[in-house]
């Protein structure tokens, strides 16, 4: 901005020293116009009142230049001033805009920072909950296969026991069936080395007393028949 000015202050005082300058040389010329034109006017004309009227001319238009270069002067001179404190006032906006610029930068790169962490935790996060969402998947699928095959457990010792109770209520014994009467040769003491029937590990609706009733008729036969 301060070498615009100077080239403006420099372009004005050019153009004032040009018109002074001018202004000389048409004063110097003057004269010598002015015999030339007397001796000329004289000549042509006898009446001297016309030089006159023409130098008087002359002056006056001279006087009228002058003053409208003046008046433009004078114009130039108030819009150079207007330049200047407009340049003035341009200059201090900018440094005002410098400083309003670098507290902007230093705001701009806070908060850039902080919505970068908040990016990188807010993907971390979501990592973390992706992994979760993939484990609690993995795991409820392998529990609903431990559910289906407790299920297909559930049913079939449901069944067994089932089978179990009524052959025991039937007084049939699934395994170690006696068929072959034993000889009669035979004492009370071989009945206690002989294996007794191996009863089901599942648990019975029956009580316990039922249970034993149920165990002794069939010994009981078997003693009989022995």
């Amino acid at each position: 901005m301060d070498a615009v000015t100077a080239a403006g202050l420099g372009v004005v005082f050019i153009a004032i020293l040009l018109v002074f300058r001018w202004k000389l040389r048409a004063l110097k010329s003057q004269p010598e116009c002015a015999l030339g034109n007397q001796v000329h006017v004289h000549r042509l004309c006898p009446h001297h009142n016309v030089v006159q009227r023409y130098q008087v001319e002359e002056k006056d238009s001279l006087d009228e230049h002058l003053d409208v270069l003046t008046r433009k002067l004078a114009e130039k001179e108030g819009r150079l001033r207007l330049s200047k404190s407009k340049i003035r006032q341009t200059q201090n906006e900018i440094e005002n805009l410098h400083a309003i610029d670098h507290d902007v930068r230093i705001k701009y790169r806070e908060i850039m920072e902080s919505l970068r962490n908040d990016l990188l935790t807010n993907e971390k996060e979501c990592k973390k909950l992706q992994e979760q969402i993939e484990w609690v998947s993995r795991r409820r699928g392998e529990l609903k296969e431990e559910v289906r095959r407790g299920q297909r457990l559930y049913g079939e010792a449901a069944a067994e026991l089932a089978s179990n109770l009524a052959e025991l209520q039937r007084g049939r014994l699934p395994e170690h069936r006696i068929i072959d009467k034993p000889q009669a040769q035979y004492s009370y003491s071989s009945l206690r080395v002989r294996k007794e029937p191996l009863l089901p590990r599942s648990s019975p609706v029956t009580s316990p007393d039922k249970k034993q009733r149920h165990v002794i008729q069939p010994l009981n036969r078997s003693q009989a028949e022995i």
